[in-house]
């Protein structure tokens, strides 16, 4: 059987929310590797300006899909220290 992987997995963002999720998993190939999610906000049209909100690492691919819908449909868990994000206005604002 011939196993295929990359460390960069999936990529989403929100316009909406003006929120951005890049999953990865490191080190690449390694079965006792973790799932890296990071999490970044952008000012409304301009996806060059992003503000890293925080990196969460975990071996549980439940808690990644957790992470990412809680992140992207509702309020950030406070302990997860993402502090800042953008208003429609592109003005900075705590989540």
């Amino acid at each position: 059987m011939t196993w295929f992987y990359g460390e960069s997995l999936l990529v989403g963002s929100s316009e909406r929310e003006f929120r951005i999720f890049d999953v990865s998993y490191s080190p690449e190939g390694d079965p006792m590797g973790k799932f890296i999610v990071n999490f970044y906000a952008f000012k409304p049209r301009d996806y060059t300006n992003t503000i890293n909100l925080g990196q969460i690492k975990t071996r549980d691919k439940t808690e990644v899909v957790r992470l990412i819908e809680k992140f992207m449909w509702a309020e950030p868990d406070p302990s997860y220290n993402l502090k800042i994000g953008y208003t429609k206005k592109g003005k900075i604002k705590k989540l």
